[in-house]
């Protein structure tokens, strides 16, 4: 619905918007138990003429459901805040992306979700959540997504779609092709990030026609699966290297041992956290690097070689 106004021409209402957008505001303010003058209703307009009505329903719609703002009639300035939120760029308003940041805590969940929504997660409401208090950590969610949100607004940054992938591969797949359909992530990306089972060099082409037909929900032929023993194996050897080791890399990616310990994202999660009270991470860079990691549940083998470093570091200092 979002994605719908976002698609939309930004037009403003006009005066024959007024009986309905009198109605709507009415309907909000009765929920409430307050009743909206002519002067008040007009007031509204006059603040919030410059948005279409249909965006002025769903800034109303998502007042309503907040749990923070929604327990108080909305005045314009709560309403120009929603829709703001749903303009232009892409990002979803906070109570949305708390929605989707939530299902993080199943380990087998892929989710879809924006830079700003990773960061206010892991920064302001795992770690709560993981201890049962969904009211101080949907809070400080809330109140951290909004602050980056709007620091990204002022710096003109693009939306930037991350994509945490959880354990049920059939989920994932079909997380991964519907993030594409809608533009989130690109097609290359999506044919990395889908699970293969065995990928060589030679098969590269017949897979790449095969992971394309998956994302466009065309159907696949045996002909689109068959190797050819033909020119096409020849110019498939051909492929850029590091694209094969991509590829292999995400057929494999629940494959591997571990050797770091870690079985779950709450695992890997874990050991990031420690790593950020010792003071491993030089920079945001490198802490966004490996929170990144710790919540796709990769490897935490090399960041607990920097901890140990650290460790040492600080035991030569006299500080641990």
């Amino acid at each position: 619905m979002v994605m719908m106004i976002l698609l939309m021409e930004w037009q403003a209402m006009f005066k024959q918007d007024y009986d309905k957008f009198e109605s709507m505001l009415g309907d909000v303010a009765a929920m409430f138990g307050k009743t909206m003058s002519t002067t008040q209703t007009a007031m509204y307009f006059r603040a919030l003429s410059q948005y279409p009505l249909e965006a002025m329903q769903l800034a109303l719609d998502a007042h309503v459901c907040s749990s923070e703002r929604g327990r108080f009639m909305p005045l314009p300035a709560d309403l120009i805040l929603q829709l703001e939120s749903i303009r232009f760029d892409g990002r979803p308003i906070a109570e949305e992306a708390w929605s989707n940041a939530i299902k993080s805590l199943d380990e087998n969940e892929t989710i879809v979700w924006t830079e700003e929504t990773a960061e206010a997660w892991y920064s302001c409401a795992n770690e709560l959540m993981l201890v049962g208090d969904k009211f101080n950590a949907s809070r400080g969610f809330i109140s951290k997504y909004d602050e980056l949100v709007s620091i990204a607004r002022k710096q003109n940054k693009p939306v930037v779609w991350q994509v945490a992938q959880g354990y049920d591969k059939d989920k994932r797949d079909q997380v991964i092709r519907e993030a594409y359909k809608s533009k989130k992530i690109t097609q290359a990306q999506a044919i990395i990030l889908l699970p293969h089972h065995k990928i060589d060099t030679d098969q590269y082409t017949a897979i790449k026609s095969t992971v394309t037909a998956m994302i466009e929900n065309k159907s696949v032929t045996a002909e689109s699966t068959t190797l050819k023993r033909t020119e096409e194996l020849k110019n498939a050897a051909q492929i850029h290297q590091e694209r094969i080791a991509a590829l292999k890399k995400a057929a494999q990616i629940d494959d591997k041992p571990r050797y770091d310990g870690a079985k779950s994202k709450r695992d890997t999660l874990a050991i990031f956290d420690d790593a950020e009270r010792l003071g491993v991470f030089k920079n945001e860079h490198e802490r966004k690097y490996w929170l990144n990691k710790a919540g796709n549940g990769e490897s935490m083998r090399d960041l607990q070689v920097l901890m140990l470093e650290k460790r040492k570091e600080l035991k030569e200092q006299g500080v641990a």
